[in-house]
């Protein structure tokens, strides 16, 4: 039998993940500072698991944003394409290009969304990575995938995309929720790349 031999590179450095900031909410906010982050690393990798106080039946969850930088200026610009599970349906698939005052990069499970009543340890997953968040010649994208399990139209699969209009490096993140608050248990973890 042949066997595969590559030759040895002593350079070569596979990517390391490393934890940069984590956290879990003991009490409910709708922010949450990172404070300043270390520098070194090529990428940007945040998990998240969120649950909102919304109390509301009109709708299902909340908002999770993030600011960079502290900048609250309308320079975030987003789409996304998203599969809501109601039955019998898929939809609405497409909001387009929309400028924001933050990165909308997920959505929280809303604290009445059946099966939240019965099953309050719900939360919704996002996965958010930003590329070359330390390059100051170019804005900074980023994506995200985010599910949320609920009732009806409150179960949704979100792939989202945006871009952050500033050529500053991202030194510091502030997650939001821009109408709720984030519910104890909700988590969030940086990890950089190198």
């Amino acid at each position: 039998m042949s066997t595969f031999a590559s030759p040895v590179d002593a350079a070569f450095k596979p990517p390391t993940m490393e934890l940069l900031f984590s956290t879990t909410l003991t009490s409910s906010t709708d922010t949450v500072p990172t404070g300043t982050l270390p520098t070194g690393y090529r990428h940007l990798r945040i998990m998240i698991a969120a649950k909102c106080d919304r109390a509301s039946n009109a709708g299902c969850s909340g908002g999770v944003g993030a600011r960079f930088n502290g900048d609250s200026s309308s320079s975030y610009l987003f789409m996304r394409n998203r599969v809501i599970a109601n039955g019998t349906a898929v939809g609405p698939p497409v909001t387009g290009l929309t400028a924001f005052d933050y990165a909308p990069i997920g959505g929280s499970t809303g604290s009445n969304t059946s099966p939240a009543p019965a099953n309050p340890d719900t939360y919704s997953a996002m996965v958010v990575e930003i590329l070359n968040h330390e390059v100051s010649t170019r804005h900074k994208s980023w994506i995200s995938q985010i599910t949320s399990i609920g009732l009806g139209n409150c179960s949704y699969v979100d792939s989202r995309g945006g871009v952050w209009q500033n050529t500053a490096a991202i030194t510091s993140i502030t997650f939001i929720d821009p109408q709720f608050d984030m519910l104890p248990g909700s988590s969030f973890q940086v990890y950089g790349i190198r």
